[in-house]
């Protein structure tokens, strides 16, 4: 344990050597950006990034979804009293999510604002 310890310590030394006349919040501040751009570089290439824009472009719609409809409770709660009294609609509310045409339909339905 003790050798990788001083491996460790030596490539520290290595690296801060050139900020030791310095404030220790240079070296700090430079080492901290240096790993970050080399992790973020790193993680752009391993990443799936088609996948993370697509999640992304959905958290993006979940929160306008959340603003447009924050006084419609009762649109969910309608539509899954329908949902139990229909054996035709089938169909449960997470799935109509994920389809086109999701946030017109209720654009386009009649409703009220609660309060």
């Amino acid at each position: 344990m003790w050798p990788i310890l001083r491996a460790i310590t030596t490539a520290f030394d290595a690296i801060l050597t050139p900020f030791a006349g310095l404030h220790p919040w240079v070296g700090l501040a430079v080492v901290s950006v240096v790993t970050g751009v080399v992790m973020l570089l790193i993680f752009g290439k391993t990443s799936d990034q088609k996948k993370i824009g697509e999640t992304k472009d959905k958290l993006k719609a979940y929160i306008m979804e959340m603003w447009l409809f924050r006084n419609r409770f009762e649109l969910a709660r309608i539509y899954e009293s329908l949902r139990r009294e229909t054996a035709g609609m089938a169909t449960p509310l997470a799935t109509l999510r994920s389809r086109p045409g999701y946030l017109a339909c209720f654009l386009a339905a009649p409703h009220r604002a609660v309060g």
